[in-house]
């Protein structure tokens, strides 16, 4: 009787701790945690080893960035975004309202006149993804200092026109 192969996570496992635990004799392994030399270590088809190589990854990614969380982002709610560079700077705040701090700024020094650019040329710029945009809009919408126009894209309120809100009829 054979015993059943090893789930795809168990060999990821596996994969980093020698990875972690001996740099140096794994080379085949480590030169960009090839499929194939995955496949052949742990004799297993290629389509399982893509999957531990996948898995590998990942686990190598969370532990760098464990590895570079401060002291003061554990106490501030775990590092919420701690890869991205607005986001860091201000870990206890929803990054919503850090997006939006950013670019009630940007408003205030004038780098946005006429329209906003595109909920996806932000995201990209602030690292986040639109929907976290699309909530920090809002959320200056509701200020008054963005007019959302529908498809034709969100403006930015003259600064004459900023203190009278729109009225509610």
């Amino acid at each position: 009787m054979t015993t059943p192969p090893a789930r795809y996570q168990d060999l990821a496992d596996d994969l980093v701790q020698r990875v972690t635990r001996r740099p140096s004799t794994l080379s085949p392994l480590l030169r960009g945690l090839d499929a194939c030399a995955i496949a052949q270590h742990y004799h297993v088809p290629l389509p399982t080893a893509q999957f531990v190589r996948r898995a590998a990854l990942t686990r190598l990614r969370r532990r760098a960035v464990r590895a570079r969380r401060s002291p003061a982002d554990d106490a501030n709610g775990g590092g919420r975004g701690a890869t991205s560079p607005v986001l860091c700077a201000t870990p206890s705040r929803a990054p919503h309202e850090t997006v939006a701090d950013d670019l009630r700024a940007r408003i205030g020094r004038g780098e946005f006149q006429g329209a906003l650019p595109s909920r996806l040329r932000l995201s990209t710029q602030y690292r986040v993804s639109q929907f976290i945009v699309s909530r920090a809009v809002n959320l200056l919408a509701a200020e008054g200092l963005l007019l959302p126009q529908g498809a034709a894209g969100t403006f930015v309120r003259p600064a004459t026109a900023r203190g009278a809100r729109p009225s509610a009829t």
